[in-house]
């Protein structure tokens, strides 16, 4: 199913394009939605009357056209879709405020290119997360992985506002970059396979309340102002906390430096380094 894009021209092009009233039984297919008018109170998608049945195996793309592309809205009203698809490169795909969504078990969120903006809202992946390129941003919502063991194919996009619940091990398939505050609940495992550096940007927080485990020969480094917050257990071949970040560890928390690995710890000076 394709749904019309926006024109810049036309009036009937600024309505919404996908509202779903009644009940709809999602078992497969695609559904192709292109441009959109950005306006607020028009959305891409509003399932705010629908009634979703179905195995969730309807394929979502939102993508762009030649010309008119501006922000697309999606009003998930707190329903649970199957794969979900974003490629808009150089638009913003928002969700609306206090409206969360649901990506169904055994599916995928997967942000190919663009922007792709939770706002104050949460966007509830039970399934996988892939992330080709693009952005993502969130103010006061999350993105939470909330299913059992679930990977995430980050490449190079930067992760913000994460939160890891669920159970299992959440592993990520590239270097993560934590741009704003994560945070990985009790019994969860975060797990950074690859060689290289896991970074948590500066001024941000990472709350340990469940396992970090780094591969050999990886690190986990601080940028000034950062600080993790340990209530759980990191276990580690290197921990590099710069110049004022910080790491505070709760009562009965632990951090384990294997044989052979390091904790150093950077003064403000570049020669002001503890081991």
């Amino acid at each position: 199913l394709n749904v019309a894009s926006y024109d810049g021209a036309t009036a009937a092009t600024d309505e919404s394009k996908l509202i779903v009233a009644g009940t709809f039984n999602s078992n497969g297919g695609t559904i192709n939605i292109s441009g959109q008018h950005t306006k607020v109170n028009t959305y891409a998608i509003d399932l705010s009357g629908a009634t979703l049945g179905g195995s969730s195996s309807t394929l979502i793309q939102l993508l762009a056209t030649a010309s008119n592309n501006e922000t697309m809205y999606l009003k998930l009203a707190g329903k649970t879709i199957g794969n979900l698809t974003i490629n808009r490169p150089g638009q913003i795909t928002q969700m609306t405020n206090a409206s969360n969504g649901y990506i169904a078990s055994g599916k995928t969120f997967t942000l190919t290119d663009g922007t792709f903006s939770a706002g104050a809202s949460t966007l509830f992946v039970t399934g996988s997360m892939t992330l080709t390129a693009g952005t993502l941003t969130v103010s006061s919502g999350n993105i939470t992985l909330d299913g059992g063991s679930q990977t995430i194919t980050n490449n190079s996009v930067g992760l913000c506002r994460l939160v890891l619940a669920g159970t299992g091990t959440k592993t990520f398939v590239s270097n993560p970059n934590f741009n704003s505050n994560v945070t990985l609940n009790s019994n969860v495992t975060l797990a950074i396979p690859a060689s290289g550096t896991a970074t948590l940007a500066a001024s941000t927080t990472m709350a340990l309340n469940g396992i970090l485990n780094l591969a050999s020969g990886q690190t986990l480094a601080l940028g000034a102002g950062a600080q993790v917050t340990l209530a759980g257990s990191l276990s580690t071949d290197m921990l590099k906390v710069n110049a004022n970040a910080n790491v505070s560890m709760a009562n009965g928390a632990a951090i384990t430096v294997n044989s052979g690995g390091l904790l150093q710890v950077r003064g403000t000076s570049a020669d002001n380094v503890s081991t």
